[in-house]
């Protein structure tokens, strides 16, 4: 049984403060995955908790069509809480998303990614790196 699956399970034993913490682990331990994205903020909803659970929102791929009421209003409830300030919307997003390069990110994500102007992870320049080192 994953990580994904012990996490279902806590939520279906009404044990939120231990599926967060699994997907929340999980995502930082493997990245990006849109449906974990999305139980994480499921589980957010049901601690209500809507700030948490739009942060998390803000990072799935929308279902067919547009996201969910719920989904939106949550999404909502973190932009406000964030001033609609792009620089502190970023500033709260999880670091794998900050690393992520935006061109392997689903298109409604990379909508709402775009405009906050998060830098694109570069390669390093190897000269530099051995110019360090030396």
């Amino acid at each position: 049984m994953g990580a994904l699956d012990r996490a279902r399970d806590d939520r279906q034993r009404g044990d939120l403060g231990s599926a967060k913490r699994r997907l929340a682990s999980l995502l930082d331990s493997t990245g990006y995955d849109s449906d974990v994205c999305r139980e994480l903020a499921g589980v957010c909803l049901e601690m209500q908790d809507p700030i948490e659970s739009g942060r998390w929102f803000y990072l799935c791929e929308d279902a067919p069509g547009q996201p969910d009421q719920a989904a939106r209003d949550a999404m909502q409830a973190f932009v406000v809480d964030c001033r609609d300030d792009p620089m502190i919307i970023a500033s709260r997003l999880p670091r794998f998303i900050k690393r992520a390069s935006l061109d392997t990110l689903p298109p409604g994500v990379r909508s709402r990614l775009e405009p906050l102007g998060l830098p694109h992870p570069e390669k390093p320049d190897p000269r530099t790196a051995r110019d360090v080192i030396t």
